[in-house]
């Protein structure tokens, strides 16, 4: 798209030169910004009008499963009232600035913590829309936000965003433009996002396909013993990991809990650091020598596989490939394997439906699910010779690299469609292109 003929400078340094005929204000003078009510605990009940919270904005508002409250705790309170087509945008917290348009005319209320903006007549709701969607607008938030411990911005300071408003006509031309031109972004998206999720499927049916039948098809089977197992090649033996392990057992937290974090020291994995890829430790801990050596008992040693016991992270494992000090806290399991398993096989039976299944049938405790050692050691393994297992796992390694290579160039595909999503949007609503013939060109095209 060309440029428009002739800019001004907005005095801005997020919206820079606009078309010279655009005018520069703040968003009070074009949009009523209101907070949300602070609804009480008692407020709610099992049924009744919905209260749309932080949690229930995403792509879309989340009515469903929204909190409720009864009519006859709602008297006087109608200024809460959402409006199909008011802006929903999160005030505070680690999703702040994220935002949606209501899209229902169901009665809703808007929770304390949520702001409601809506366009009067000089703007264009779905062109307020694109512009809070601008990445300059999640660079004030960032700037009002600076120096607080807790992210908040309020209405007051939202209300002083300068914005770049065009004609009416052209109001409408930019978010038609950009309905047309995210659409087809989104579908790309959602394209390489379904390929990631299938790489991912065929990823999970290698390693459980190969992990109960190994790699040879024409291998004579045996009846497994286990109902839910099945068959498994006649010269493997299922054997319990309490027998293919030194050592089952998990760390603790220091005494003095997260006080006792540093940054140079001895690695201290938590269950975040545990993913079925490997170990991550872009966000690791670290615990003094002094510390670590008091924790004898949940020393890390190289080859050792972690097992996550607890949590929404639950069953996710990998392999310690790090030749370096660690410690874990208690929520993460040592496995230390004997010489009769490989480290790397044992991790992708774990990784296995054979795996996670006893994971799912091992869990024990109300609302936090945990793992006990005791469990552990009951789960089955199906064991194959000690030099198939090292076949086995160079098979998988060698396949799984090709998906993980996929799946990486289908990841950076979505984040540079996601960077011109943005940058689409900057450019159309500060008018950096100009798009009012672009609906002509396309019925020119058609």
């Amino acid at each position: 798209m060309k440029p428009y003929e002739k800019y001004k400078e907005s005095a801005d340094i997020w919206l820079g030169k606009i078309p010279f005929n655009w005018e520069v204000s703040v968003l009070k003078h074009f949009v009523d910004i209101i907070s949300g009510y602070a609804f009480k605990s008692e407020d709610y009940s099992d049924d009744g009008v919905p209260i749309i919270r932080i949690g229930d904005i995403s792509n879309t508002v989340n009515v469903v499963d929204a909190k409720k409250a009864s009519p006859s705790n709602l008297k006087d309170l109608d200024r809460f009232i959402i409006q199909r087509g008011d802006l929903l945008l999160a005030m505070t917290g680690a999703t702040i600035g994220k935002n949606c348009m209501y899209d229902s005319d169901e009665l809703a209320y808007v929770n304390q913590r949520v702001g409601l903006l809506r366009s009067r007549t000089s703007l264009k709701q779905n062109f307020l829309k694109y512009f809070i969607d601008a990445p300059f607008f999640r660079e004030f938030i960032s700037l009002q936000c600076s120096g607080s411990a807790q992210e908040n911005i309020s209405t007051s300071e939202i209300s002083e965003l300068r914005i770049c408003v065009p004609t009416l006509q052209e109001q409408t031309a930019i978010a038609k433009y950009l309905d047309h031109q995210t659409a087809i972004i989104d579908e790309l998206i959602e394209k390489k996002t379904k390929q990631i999720a299938l790489l991912k499927e065929k990823r999970q049916a290698i390693i459980n396909e190969t992990v109960t039948k190994g790699l040879d098809p024409t291998a004579k089977m045996k009846d497994s013993g286990v109902s839910w197992l099945g068959e498994i090649p006649e010269s493997w033996k299922i054997v319990a990991l309490r027998h293919l392990c030194t050592k089952i057992g998990s760390g603790v937290t220091p005494k003095g809990g997260a006080d006792v974090y540093t940054e140079e020291g001895v690695i201290f994995i938590r269950s975040q650091n545990v993913h079925f890829d490997g170990l991550r430790l872009d966000d690791v801990v670290r615990i003094e020598q002094e510390t670590h050596e008091k924790m004898s008992g949940s020393q890390v040693m190289y080859k050792d596989v972690l097992l996550n016991i607890t949590g929404a992270s639950i069953g996710r494992c990998s392999v310690v490939n790090i030749q370096e000090e660690m410690n874990v806290n208690q929520h993460v399991c040592i496995i230390r394997p004997n010489n009769k398993i490989s480290p790397e096989y044992l991790n992708l039976v774990l990784q296995s439906n054979v795996g996670q299944t006893q994971v799912k049938t091992g869990t024990t405790g109300g609302n936090r699910e945990g793992l006990t050692f005791e469990a552990i050691k009951e789960f089955i393994v199906p064991v194959p010779a000690l030099e198939s297992q090292f076949v086995i796992v160079s098979k998988i390694e060698e396949l799984l690299k090709q998906f993980q290579n996929l799946e990486s160039k289908n990841i950076d595909q979505i984040e540079k469609l996601k960077e011109y999503r943005q940058s689409l949007i900057s450019e159309a609503v500060t008018g950096k292109i100009d798009v009012r013939g672009w609906g002509a060109l396309i019925q020119e095209e058609a």
